[in-house]
């Protein structure tokens, strides 16, 4: 995660940028969640049994809140101080564990993995940046199991104090299958998509915007399990969305420019 060159400098004020802007973007997040906002400025809407962020979207709350782990991992080789990454990583940690997503299980595991090897064969600044990372994924995991609990009790609380119910299950990603037939059954509709479609339809994609219309198109998949058509006009998968919108060049070409 260090930078050879003038490229240091601009990395570590895009580190801070993205910290200071995804921390913002948390505390309102929460503050969405839990109603404090709607009271005051009279709105209607809730989030619901999952926090749902400031995008509205609790796969895209869950990416963005990521970042802010990673900005503060590496600016901790930069002289940010144990005491603010761990009050960093708590805020991060805490609507990523009520957001429930399921991109949580894959962004841990890298994590874990880029910050082990980090932390065993980097430089001294690349092994605090590593370790920081293994800690902050370590409190993302633990948060996961003992937010839901503290925050449960917390709405009950403030809603018995109310006189109020909820008329929704809050949701734990704990209780939630790691994978559901819908995403397995569009997964399948891919794989087929390749020997089905013609070479340039793979290489070049359906087009901007088509992969409803793709999804919709494909053959049901029929297996022990699954077999429903589970037509959605996006993936839940971006780079599955990429590939068959923009084909095999697109995903390329993004996996480079993102990397």
């Amino acid at each position: 995660m260090s930078v050879p060159g003038g490229r240091e400098d601009y990395c570590l004020e895009l580190s801070k940028a993205a910290l200071y802007g995804v921390l913002a973007f948390a505390i309102i997040s929460l503050l969405l969640y839990y109603g404090i906002v709607q009271r005051f400025l009279g709105l209607e809407f809730a989030d619901g049994s999952r926090l749902r962020g400031a995008w509205r979207q609790p796969n895209l709350t869950t990416t963005t809140l990521w970042f802010g782990v990673v900005a503060t991992a590496f600016l901790a080789g930069s002289g940010l101080s144990k005491k603010k990454q761990l009050m960093l990583f708590v805020v991060f940690s805490v609507p990523l564990a009520l957001a429930a997503s399921r991109l949580n299980y894959p962004y841990i595991c890298l994590a874990l993995l880029l910050g082990g090897f980090m932390f065993r064969l980097g430089t001294e600044n690349q092994r605090k940046q590593g370790h920081s990372l293994l800690i902050g994924a370590a409190l993302v995991m633990i948060s996961m199991v003992i937010t839901p609990i503290i925050s449960n009790s917390l709405i009950d609380y403030k809603n018995a104090a109310a006189s109020q119910t909820d008329s929704y299950d809050r949701v734990s990603l704990l209780e939630r299958e790691v994978v559901d037939s819908p995403r397995i059954s569009e997964s399948l509709k891919i794989y087929n998509h390749l020997k089905s479609r013609k070479i340039s339809h793979i290489m070049f994609g359906e087009g901007v915007g088509r992969y409803g219309f793709f999804s919709f198109e494909a053959p049901v998949i029929h297996t022990e399990y699954f077999k429903e058509q589970s037509t959605w006009l996006h993936s839940h998968n971006l780079y599955s969305m990429i590939f068959v919108e923009l084909g095999l060049i697109g995903l390329v070409f993004v996996l480079v420019a993102t990397s």
